[in-house]
C-alpha cells in the first residue's frame, strides 16, 4: 500500500502541475514512477497482477504528459525514450523478449525469431527470470502482437481459400516478398501445401533456410524456391534473365515500413508478373487501433501511420484494382486483395 499511495501522490502532483512543468522533470517524474514501479512488479507472482500494474503506470498522470508534449518537440521526446528505456533497464535484463525487440540482433524490426516465439507463446532463451517472462507475455498480449498473430492466420486462411479456389492444371505459384520464416504457409494443411508453388524473398538468409527446412520436415520433396534479395530492388534482383510469373503474390508486413513511394514502387515493380487472373495481397497496420508510442518507446518498433482510407487512396494509385479489404486484430491490420484492372471496353 506505500507504494500505491506514493504513485497516487505522483499523480495527483502531475495532474495539477501548470504548463511551466518542465521536460527535465517529467523525465525526473518518469524515473522514480519506475522505480516505484519495478519494486512493485518484483513482489508479484500473478499474471494478472503484473498487467494491472503496467496498465496503471502507463495510463498515469505522468505518461500522459510525457506523450502529450512529446508530440510537439522531437527533442522532447527523445529525451523522454531515454528516460523511459533507463528506468526500465532492469527488465530489460530479465525479459528477454523485451531485449530482442530493443536490440533487433538480426538487424530489423520484427524478425523471423521474434516472430516464432510470439506465435508459439514460448520463453525467450535471454529470459532470466519469472517476472522477465511475465512482462514478455505482457507484452505479447498487447494489441499490436495480438493483431501481428490475427494477420498471420488472416493470410493462412485466404492463402487456403485461393488454393482451393485455383483451377489451374499446375500447382499455383506464390511469390512471398520479405517472406521472413513463412509462418502463415508452414500452417496450411499438407495437401494443401502440395498445390503450391512456393519462392520466398527475403534479405535474411537464416529465415529462409528456417522456412524451408521447417516446409521440408512435413514434406521432404517438397522444392521450395528461396532468394536472399531486397523486394525493393525489384524483379530484376531476384530473377536474373526473363522474370517468373505468379499467381499470387503477397508481403506480410513489410509495406509498413516503407513511405508511400516506395510501397507503390515495389507494388508497381512486381504487379507486371501477375498472370492473368492472380491476386496481390498485402497487409498496412492502421495506427488509430494500437498505442503507437508504447512500442516505439518500448521496443523501438514503428510505423508509418496510416489508416485503411490511406491503404485504398493507395490502391487507386497503382496498377491494380482492389477486389476486397477487410480487417483483423481488432481493426489494427487492414488486408487488400488486388487483381490486374480490366481493360476497359471501347
Amino acid at each position: 500500500m506505500e507504494f500505491q499511495n506514493m504513485l497516487d501522490d505522483l499523480r495527483l502532483q502531475s495532474d495539477l502541475v501548470t504548463e511551466t512543468q518542465t521536460p527535465q522533470i517529467i523525465c525526473n517524474n518518469l524515473l522514480e514512477e519506475i522505480t516505484f514501479l519495478i519494486a512493485q512488479l518484483n513482489k508479484s507472482k500473478i499474471q494478472s497482477v503484473i498487467e494491472s500494474h503496467m496498465s496503471r503506470f502507463l495510463s498515469g498522470a505522468t505518461m500522459r504528459q510525457a506523450i502529450k508534449m512529446s508530440t510537439f518537440s522531437k527533442q522532447h521526446k527523445q529525451m523522454f525514450i531515454e528516460s523511459f528505456r533507463k528506468g526500465f533497464a532492469p527488465i530489460y535484463r530479465e525479459a528477454g523478449g523485451w531485449t530482442h525487440s530493443l536490440s533487433k540482433p538480426r538487424g530489423y524490426p520484427g524478425d523471423y525469431v521474434i516472430l516464432e516465439q510470439l506465435y508459439d507463446y514460448s520463453t525467450h532463451p535471454n529470459t532470466t527470470s519469472a517476472m522477465g517472462n511475465m512482462l514478455d507475455v505482457w507484452a505479447f498480449d498487447s494489441s499490436l502482437p495480438q493483431a501481428v498473430i490475427a494477420r498471420k492466420n488472416a493470410l493462412s486462411h485466404l492463402i487456403h481459400e485461393q488454393v482451393q479456389n485455383w483451377k489451374g492444371s499446375q500447382p499455383m505459384r506464390l511469390l512471398s516478398l520479405a517472406s521472413g520464416a513463412a509462418r502463415e504457409l508452414r500452417e496450411l494443411p499438407l495437401d494443401i501445401m502440395h498445390e503450391l508453388n512456393i519462392t520466398l524473398v527475403d534479405t535474411d538468409a537464416q529465415s529462409l533456410e528456417f522456412a524451408k527446412s521447417q516446409i521440408q520436415a512435413h514434406l521432404p520433396y517438397k522444392d521450395i524456391t528461396t532468394i536472399q534479395a531486397n523486394a525493393l530492388q525489384g524483379p530484376a534482383a531476384l530473377f536474373p534473365g526473363e522474370p517468373e510469373t505468379f499467381d499470387l503474390i503477397y508481403s506480410f508486413g513489410l509495406f509498413d515500413y516503407l513511405p508511400d513511394s516506395k510501397l507503390l514502387g515495389c507494388v508497381n515493380h512486381f504487379s507486371p508478373l501477375l498472370n492473368e487472373n492472380g491476386a496481390f495481397m498485402f497487409c498496412l497496420k492502421d495506427h488509430r487501433y494500437y498505442n503507437a508510442w508504447l512500442y516505439e518507446w518500448l521496443f523501438d518498433w514503428s510505423f508509418y501511420p496510416r489508416t485503411r482510407e490511406d491503404g485504398l487512396q493507395i490502391i487507386d494509385l497503382l496498377k491494380l484494382e482492389c477486389s476486397e479489404s477487410f480487417t483483423v486484430g481488432n481493426d489494427a491490420v487492414d488486408i487488400y486483395i488486388c487483381n490486374k484492372k480490366k481493360s476497359k471496353n471501347r
